[in-house]
């Protein structure tokens, strides 16, 4: 029989950390980008063969930048919540020759499918269903949702371009 006032003791392990994971694209092929150095506030790490990245820190928010050499250095801020795993992937954009220039776009879960549309004045309109046209291409089109949507162009001096996106 128990005593009418047992104490049951049970092991707690307690947490102030959680984990920032990822992976690391190529911007106009969405394959995976081994060998990226990706920094979180202090702490730092290599991607994978595959792309992959994670880090397991303390909550806060911090810096996330990626790098590697042939390729455009960026990232933004990050948030680390304790027991929880954000994913924050990055697509990176090889470095281009002058007067090359590149829009990436990426997204959330909804809407699933955002299109990339670059039209140039009196001229071409590259898009989903017109993916190249005079010095332009629509490099990565995605419709399952995050992106990238990608789009290349070098512009001439006779033109006024425009980006934008459309809800598709």
């Amino acid at each position: 029989t128990l005593f009418p006032y047992t104490t049951l003791f049970r092991s707690v392990a307690l947490t102030t950390k959680g984990a920032i994971v990822g992976t690391v694209t190529d911007a106009t092929t969405t394959e995976p980008i081994g060998g990226v150095t990706v920094r979180f506030g202090d702490f730092q790490t290599t991607t994978d063969s595959r792309g992959n990245y994670k880090f397991e820190v303390k909550a806060g928010s911090a810096q996330l930048t990626f790098s590697k050499e042939g390729y455009i250095s960026g990232g933004g801020t990050a948030t680390c919540e304790v027991g929880k795993t954000k994913v924050y992937d990055f697509p990176m954009s090889k470095v281009m020759q002058q007067d090359t220039y590149r829009v990436v776009l990426t997204w959330g879960l909804s809407p699933s499918d955002l299109d990339s549309h670059l039209k140039k004045t009196d001229g071409f309109h590259v898009y989903y269903s017109s993916k190249s046209a005079e010095n332009a291409s629509l490099d990565v089109d995605d419709t399952s949702s995050y992106g990238p949507e990608t789009i290349t162009f070098i512009p001439d001096a006779t033109g006024t371009y425009t980006y934008y996106v459309h809800d598709y």
